[in-house]
């Protein structure tokens, strides 16, 4: 299939690029004068890392260091000075960072050697299965980012050989915000949004979920000493940042061991550069013990083989139907789009930054020993929502509250 764009000619899409990297660091990153700003890129996303280290360098009045990487490893620093003379330039008062995604050299397809990826590390990351990192001193120091930048590669794989990285940069200025005036208000306007929504949920004092509609019925209990992440994060400074767009989802560590009844997975599933259709998995005491799929099972057995926590569920995500993210396509590959397509279940790891700032945790055995996480080197995300998705709390005190209706929440 060959997706019809507006007539991109090259005014156009630098204008769209200007606004892109506009919207970065004026609203995810929020840099300021005075902040020295880092970029980390590979060689393929360097003209847009320039572009950004220009533009960042005029609003800083510092150098941008842009940090060249070839697998993940740093070639070399290219310095971004701005145009003002130093006698002009303020002294360093804070930091940033950027990291630009490299999706050309992706492995957008399934390894020769399955096993094998599975217990190689450097691999797992780079089919964006490996958990995020346990770091107890959870003190984020500076606003930082990663963000995407379409390519040939990219496009080609999610919509076909015959589509122009134009085609790509069509779907997603929508999702970002990029054709709206005033961009930076309308994602103010859905930080408050999701604001709302969790200081709602946190009042609440849920203790488990229950997911309704075609295919699921399922009830999971949220972990102790959790609380909902999503939205706008806040350092200790008192600076905020956007870490990513779009913003749709609120997210919380599940209880390891209370999951339990049957899901239906309603998107395509990212596992291994592939696409697993038709999923559908049985749960009981928190653990998948059963799966099947139309397409893709063999991949569902090598992820649930790599470690104990790989078959637990282990982080409950809420996410409207009926966004710019969900209507546009079935999955967009990389999994900081394709988990904001709808709500989700995620098997493994429980992401670290739900755990209570005041949980006194310092190494993993602790984390096993006083929570209820649960703990695994891997993640793998299965979409469950759609238009007839019933979502429903049950609180501490017993009372059963709607917070979904038909895929979206109940404002």
């Amino acid at each position: 299939m060959v997706y019809h764009v507006r007539a991109f000619h090259g005014g156009f899409m630098e204008d769209l690029q200007h606004r892109y990297a506009r919207l970065i660091l004026e609203t995810m990153v929020r840099i300021q004068e005075g902040d020295a700003l880092s970029i980390n890129t590979e060689d393929i996303t360097l003209p847009f890392a320039k572009l950004l280290a220009a533009m960042a360098s005029e609003i800083t009045m510092q150098p941008v260091n842009i940090v060249v990487m070839k697998h993940g490893q740093p070639q070399g620093v290219i310095p971004v000075e701005p145009i003002e003379h130093d006698v002009l330039r303020p002294q360093p008062t804070g930091a940033a960072m950027l990291r630009i995604v490299d999706t050309e050299n992706w492995n957008w397809k399934e390894p020769e050697d399955l096993a094998a990826a599975c217990a190689d590390l450097v691999q797992l990351q780079r089919y964006e299965h490996l958990a995020e990192p346990l770091i107890f001193d959870r003190r984020i120091a500076v606003p930082w980012a990663v963000v995407h930048v379409p390519g040939p590669n990219w496009t080609k794989h999610l919509l076909g050989e015959d589509n122009h990285e134009d085609a790509l940069w069509n779907l997603l200025q929508d999702i970002w915000k990029l054709d709206e005036e005033q961009a930076d208000k309308a994602w103010d306007n859905q930080i408050q949004l999701l604001h709302y929504r969790k200081r709602l949920l946190e009042s609440l004092h849920i203790e488990r979920l229950l997911f309704r509609t075609q295919g699921t019925e399922l009830s999971v209990g949220v972990a102790a000493n959790a609380h909902w992440e999503g939205g706008l994060q806040t350092l200790p400074s008192g600076r905020s940042f956007i870490s990513s767009l779009p913003l749709e989802e609120l997210f919380i560590a599940a209880d390891r061991t209370t999951a339990k009844g049957v899901l239906t997975a309603t998107r395509p599933m990212n596992l291994f550069g592939e696409q697993v259709l038709g999923a559908t998995f049985t749960v009981q005491n928190g653990e998948v013990i059963a799966w099947n799929a139309e397409h893709g099972k063999h991949l569902l057995d090598a992820y649930f083989k790599i470690d104990a926590g790989a078959r637990h569920v282990g982080e409950l995500a809420l996410a409207d139907e009926n966004t710019a993210i969900s209507r546009a396509i079935d999955r967009y590959g990389v999994s900081l789009l394709d988990r904001h397509r709808t709500t989700r279940i995620r098997f493994g790891a429980a992401n670290p930054a739900c755990l209570d700032a005041g949980a006194e945790i310092d190494n993993e055995e602790q984390l096993q020993s006083r929570t209820t996480f649960n703990i695994s080197n891997v993640v793998c995300d299965c979409p469950i929502g759609d238009g007839g998705l019933v979502v429903t709390a049950v609180t501490s005190k017993g009372d059963e509250i709607v917070l979904m209706e038909h895929g979206v929440f109940i404002d």
